[in-house]
């Protein structure tokens, strides 16, 4: 696939130079920065999983491997290898050889149905497809190019490499991963990054965290997602510090690998966090080694960030961004106070342009609300085959819009305090309320309909519809509502959890659903 040279869409020349004399931006890629390690430190601990253990210099050998045979197999610079897949070595090994072969890895959510893969491999005309389990017939009809079809990394690899072989290797200012979105409708949109861009995430996020080549990071979180693949992946290439990518997220096997690798940082989600805190292992685990925990993909309450600090001796931090946007600031670590760790998102980063805006794009006072948009080295190139979605996100001027509400404080730190548009957060996975209601309203008999998020000591949020139905509809049930959408193939993330009916929504003189109230009132306790 022929990709033209896409900086032109979010940099100028003169932003790219500086960013390169800052440092922020290196001429490596993934490949190039994992042969650096493999040469400093060859015999070190580089990604384990439940089954398999590979240090630099193997994960070196077994890269390089795979970028040969992909290139055997047909791929070409520039061809997309989508990639659905749980977390695990393999995995690594994969992104890592897509890179080596100058291809461009496609990070699929691996709980996507086979329509979203199917789909997103005809639209990205990916040529080959790594998945964990037998792909369907229609997902391999999706493929283009050489159709390359594996359940594995060895599959495909070439033996007898020779060191002197040089592969095309991933150019940093190229197209280098796109990442499917959480896959809240049939089509997600899909994020283009460069290699550069996205490695400077990682250099944002370690230049508050501390994690260096010492330190050994257990990844909670899905490699396909923003979390994994930037603080994972980009972070071990990077920093050369050691990976544990367990396949499972569960708080058993989490504990497990903190105390058998003696893990000193982990990096996760709100959700898995509280899992941690409610699980038996909780009182019993040896957690001494772990002084950092980084949460990230949702908002992080200020007590619950207290409880794990309390409970595992270790500093809490929550990283602020979006894969298909970027990071505009964030906390430090081990220099910062409990409060601003726990209540804020940090102060901006050197290199980061962010601004505060009122609804007329103008430019708020300090300590006032505005909407938090930025620009910088390490924002995405926009959404592929999207413009219109792209031009929603990055406005004329460059401007990356979050869609949060933030003010500065007195002592220049970013507080975020709500959101343009409403969205539920469940565990993670940000669900379009507009999306939710839309599918809703066909269900015969409804005469309105409101999405609202109801908060979960578990998930954080979920989703429940408010609605307003017709006389004769006497009792509308979430197995009845589950049902009509199954019907009308809604993925099972857009279903509300809850039904409750009202007489008439409660609205705002200006005609706009009071959604605290409903809130309110679904999280008010029976009698």
């Amino acid at each position: 696939m022929s990709w033209p040279h896409l900086c032109d869409m979010r940099w100028t020349p003169e932003q790219i130079q500086s960013y390169y004399a800052s440092g922020i931006w290196t001429p490596r890629g993934l490949d190039a920065l994992l042969a650096v390690h493999a040469a400093s430190r060859p015999d070190r601990l580089a990604f384990a999983d439940e089954s398999t253990e590979l240090t630099w210099s193997a994960l070196e050998i077994r890269v390089r491997a795979l970028g040969a045979g992909l290139i055997a197999a047909g791929v070409a610079p520039g061809d997309v290898v989508a990639v659905r897949m749980a977390n695990s070595v393999d995995h690594a090994v994969i992104v890592y050889g897509v890179a080596a072969a100058g291809a461009v890895a496609f990070e699929l959510p691996p709980d996507s149905s086979s329509a979203q893969v199917g789909h997103a491999l005809l639209r990205s005309r990916a040529v080959a497809l790594f998945a964990d389990a037998e792909p369907t017939e229609g997902e391999r009809t999706a493929l283009s190019g050489p159709a390359l079809v594996a359940c594995g990394s060895e599959t495909v690899a070439a033996t007898g490499v020779p060191d002197d072989v040089e592969l095309p290797g991933q150019h940093p200012d190229d197209v280098a991963v796109l990442v499917g979105t959480s896959g809240t409708t049939g089509t997600p949109k899909i994020v283009m990054r460069t290699a550069n861009a996205t490695l400077a995430m990682a250099r944002n996020v370690v230049s508050r965290t501390g994690v260096g080549g010492e330190d050994v990071v257990l990844v909670g979180a899905p490699l396909s997602g923003g979390i994994g693949y930037i603080n994972g992946l980009c972070t071990a290439a990077d920093r050369g510090a050691t990976m544990l990518v367990p396949h499972a997220n569960d708080p058993a096997t989490l504990f497990a690998f903190i105390e058998r690798y003696r893990a000193t940082a982990l990096q996760t989600v709100p959700t898995i966090l509280r899992r941690l805190l409610a699980a038996p292992q909780a009182a019993t685990a040896d957690v001494s080694s772990l002084g950092l925990v980084q949460s990230g993909g949702a908002y992080l309450h200020a007590h619950t960030a207290a409880l794990i600090e309390s409970r595992f001796d270790c500093h809490v931090i929550s990283a602020y961004g979006a894969v298909d946007l970027g990071t505009p600031s964030m906390v430090d670590a081990h220099h910062d106070t409990a409060e601003h760790r726990h209540e804020t998102v940090g102060p901006f980063f050197p290199e980061a342009e962010v601004a505060l805006l009122d609804e007329s794009g103008a430019r708020v006072p300090d300590g006032e609300i505005g909407e938090v948009v930025m620009r910088g080295p390490n924002t995405a190139l926009g959404y592929f085959q999207d413009p219109e979605a792209t031009r929603a996100l990055f406005d004329e001027q460059g401007w990356g819009h979050f869609g949060d509400l933030g003010r500065i404080d007195e002592d220049g730190y970013l507080r975020i305090v709500g959101r343009l548009k409403e969205i539920i957060n469940r565990g993670g996975k940000k669900l379009s309320i507009d999306e939710i209601e839309g599918n809703v309203r066909g269900f015969p008999g409804l005469r309105d309909v409101a999405a609202v998020g109801y908060a979960d000591p578990d998930l954080g949020e979920r989703c429940a519809v408010v609605v307003v139905t017709e006389p004769w509809l006497k009792l509308l049930t979430v197995a009845k509502l589950s049902a009509y959408l199954s019907q009308r193939r809604v993925p099972k993330t857009l279903w509300p959890e809850r039904v409750q009916t009202v007489d008439e929504l409660p609205l705002s003189p200006q005609g706009k659903v009071r959604r605290r109230e409903l809130r309110e009132r679904l999280e008010r306790p029976t009698a």
